[in-house]
């Protein structure tokens, strides 16, 4: 046991000495041979929590080896939730497979429970991409991104929560507050012909009392 975690230290010392000369795959290669030798179901030291962050992060961004990249940051977080740290390989993550569901059911962990609304934002963003969002959950990340004054982030997220809104057997009657508010930034911009079309359309919604919901209130 005193052997293999001297030989364990022995190869993480070596995967620094990789990284300082910038040979990624020599990295790669010597912390993978760390974590042959420690086996798959042992508690991991800190060195080996510190290579499995550092080896998730070489994976994700092989496309050959970026599932496993998911799952070794999967066992570095249980084994030390380092949020700030998961959160910027979750968006490696996401950005290489948006739609892949235990990466989103993850990000949206870290992206809640981390304390960094930015992070938040960037999930809300990539989930307000995917097919299946809602404008109701796109709503949230319209919020947030007016909230913390991104406003070309905001009115970007109000023009896919029309769309979204356009695909629902309600139609635009699904989010009136994300078309008057669109109406209204496009207004302000100058925009007179988009603004006049997005309030000819809204009008017979709004007038029966629509929510216009806090993101339209500036």
């Amino acid at each position: 046991e005193i052997l293999g975690e001297r030989l364990a230290e022995a190869f993480y010392a070596q995967a620094r000495v990789a990284a300082s000369l910038g040979d990624t795959a020599e990295q790669a290669r010597t912390l993978d041979k760390m974590f042959e030798l420690a086996g798959t179901d042992a508690e991991p030291t800190p060195a080996q929590v510190d290579a499995l962050y550092r080896l998730s992060e070489i994976f994700l961004g092989s496309e050959s080896r970026r599932k496993q990249g998911f799952e070794l940051l999967e066992r570095a977080f249980a084994a030390e939730p380092r949020w700030a740290q998961a959160g910027r390989l979750l968006r490696i993550a996401a950005a290489n497979d948006n739609a892949e569901e235990r990466v989103m059911v993850m990000f949206e962990r870290v992206a809640r429970n981390g304390g960094d609304n930015d992070l938040l934002l960037d999930f809300l963003e990539r989930r307000a991409a995917l097919p299946s969002a809602t404008p109701e959950g796109i709503k949230e990340a319209v919020d947030l991104a007016v909230n913390q004054g991104q406003e070309q982030r905001a009115e970007a997220l109000l023009v896919r929560a029309v769309a979204a809104a356009r695909d629902t057997a309600d139609g635009l009657g699904s989010a009136p507050w994300a078309v008057l508010a669109l109406a209204e930034r496009r207004l302000a911009a100058g925009d007179l012909n988009q603004a006049r079309d997005l309030t000819y359309e809204i009008a017979p919604i709004a007038s029966t009392g629509g929510d216009s919901g806090p993101c339209c209130r500036r």
